[in-house]
């Protein structure tokens, strides 16, 4: 290595001898939040689904609840992409809206969560 390249590995390397300075009270507060939100996913999920699915995680029961529903994960026609989610949040008594790919899960979420749901500890 030379010149330019030489500068920006050795200023890497100190900064990974220097570490990255943490606040332990708050990240095990944000871990916290992170459980409690999956906690009431998991719970809006199982409900959503009439108990078929009792976690986010369970992927192979929920792809199998989704097609059942119409909707497919993967590719084609009826598959989880923007026109899917709309159909399926409609079928679910949700209003009917547009989503942009980008943004698409984290506009999904808010679309069928509860307003004022998950905004912290309760």
């Amino acid at each position: 290595m030379t010149g330019e390249e030489l500068e920006f590995w050795l200023a890497d390397q100190r900064i990974n001898r220097r570490g990255v300075a943490v606040d332990r009270d708050d990240l095990l507060a944000c871990a916290r939040l992170v459980e409690i939100c999956l906690q009431r996913y998991d719970a809006e999920l199982h409900q959503l689904t009439g108990g078929a699915v009792e976690r986010a995680s369970q992927l192979e029961r929920l792809k199998g609840w989704l097609a059942g529903q119409g909707v497919y994960v993967g590719s084609g026609p009826g598959s989880m992409d923007e026109d899917g989610i709309a159909a399926l949040l409609e079928n679910l008594g949700r209003p009917r809206r547009r989503f942009r790919t980008g943004g698409t899960y984290r506009k999904v979420r808010r679309a069928s969560r509860p307003r004022g749901s998950c905004t912290g500890p309760s």
